[in-house]
């Protein structure tokens, strides 16, 4: 179990998002990512990489969403109740 204020240096949180430290760092400029700077370091609070890790979890399923719905002909908009209780059950996963 992670503690709630544990640190996460930069290689460890690229390993965990399965990008390179580069791509973590940009993120971290461009304001993506939350980090803080500790003496010459920069460390991201678990909380924040967890929230960055979801937020990327659903982006990635409402683009899966919208391209299954253009490839039956419908329109990208999801208004099926059922499909929403669907995409929510597994954001909550």
């Amino acid at each position: 179990m992670t503690e709630h204020n544990e640190l996460v240096q930069i290689p460890e949180a690229a390993d965990e998002l399965g990008v390179s430290p580069q791509t973590v760092r940009k993120e971290i400029r461009d304001g993506r990512i939350v980090s803080v700077k500790v003496r010459d370091r920069r460390l991201i609070p678990r909380p924040d990489l967890d929230a960055y890790k979801e937020a990327l979890r659903a982006a990635s399923l409402a683009e899966l969403v919208v391209s299954s719905r253009a490839a039956q002909g419908l329109p990208p908009t999801v208004t099926d109740p059922d499909v929403l209780k669907r995409v929510a059950a597994v954001l909550e996963s």
